[in-house]
């Protein structure tokens, strides 16, 4: 079962296969990113929030090379112009400053002008669902993560140097690896949401109250 807190997030119902966040930003001047695919020379994805494009980024490294693009740096930009509904029918003017070779370099490419596209990959809202799934499990672990007191077995472990093991948290970060490392190597989708909702079971299972 997917649970996330997002102002833009529709539940998951019989008419969408997974949780769909439309990425835009709430507030005038907030951040706002996209994830340019050169193949399909598009947007895959827009996102608020830089570290969550990184991540994704990293976790779709497998399937393709996506680059981060800051969309509030185009001359044409405002804040409802691109969001998950139609960013696929967006690319950049300056795809000259993206270096194809280098995309494991975490640099965020300005965007000069957005320009409308016309994407004719039959693939492409599959791989939007799979985008969409990375993404809410990255809001998903980050929630995790809050829920299982993380900062503080971190303090312990980095300040206090003591070597306290805590069984269940040692099961909490296997099943949130699980996540990630099923995120990184699945090829179906289906297969992947039906692996991550027994792994989410499990997970929830320890995070109950004692």
């Amino acid at each position: 079962m997917f649970v996330f807190y997002s102002p833009h997030h529709v539940p998951l119902n019989k008419f969408m296969k997974v949780p769909f966040d439309f990425g835009y930003p709430i507030n005038f001047g907030d951040p706002h990113f996209a994830l340019y695919q050169p193949v399909n020379d598009c947007f895959m994805l827009t996102v608020c929030d830089q570290s969550h494009a990184r991540k994704i980024k990293l976790l779709a490294s497998a399937r393709y090379s996506l680059f981060v693009v800051d969309l509030t740096t185009a001359e044409n930009y405002v804040a409802n112009l691109v969001d998950n509904v139609c960013c696929h029918n967006w690319t950049l003017s300056n795809k000259s400053h993206i270096g194809i070779g280098t995309a494991n370099i975490p640099q965020i490419i300005a965007s000069q002008s957005l320009i409308e596209t016309l994407t004719t990959e039959s693939n492409i809202e599959s791989e939007k669902q799979y985008l969409q799934t990375v993404w809410h499990c990255i809001k998903y672990l980050e929630e995790v993560e809050l829920r299982a007191n993380k900062h503080i077995h971190d303090w312990i472990d980095e300040v206090l140097d003591a070597n306290i093991y805590d069984p269940d948290y040692q099961q909490i970060k296997n099943f949130m690896k699980k996540i990630m490392n099923a995120l990184y190597l699945s090829d179906d989708l289906e297969h992947l949401q039906s692996e991550i909702h027994q792994i989410q079971f499990q997970l929830e299972k320890l995070l109950l109250p004692r």
